[in-house]
């Protein structure tokens, strides 16, 4: 079942250390330098994690918590901007193509 986005409950919150060590760890282990995390935090105080979208949707975020999000975003992709390409391997071929 999907949420509807506009009814969907959201409010800024502190992340336990340990969880958000995790949540970067995770992130860091996907290659995954921006992306969406949809928690859930339980009656008794645990989170429940169910997906990180690396092409998530914030800007619903930003206007109904007034949480500076879009700037963040861009402070982000500025920095990076400015640092010097990392060399990867070429990925592989695409099934099906021609190699």
């Amino acid at each position: 079942m999907r949420t509807v986005v506009d009814q969907a409950p959201v409010r800024p919150v502190t992340l336990p250390p340990p969880l958000t060590d995790a949540l970067l760890r995770l992130m860091s282990s996907l290659g995954v330098v921006y992306g969406a995390l949809d928690l859930r935090r339980r009656p008794g105080g645990q989170y429940v994690f169910f997906e990180v979208n690396p092409a998530g949707q914030w800007l619903f975020v930003e206007h109904r918590t007034g949480l500076p999000i879009s700037a963040a975003v861009a402070a982000l992709l500025a920095r990076l901007d400015d640092r010097e390409p990392e060399l990867t391997a070429a990925p592989p071929p695409l099934a099906g193509s021609a190699a």
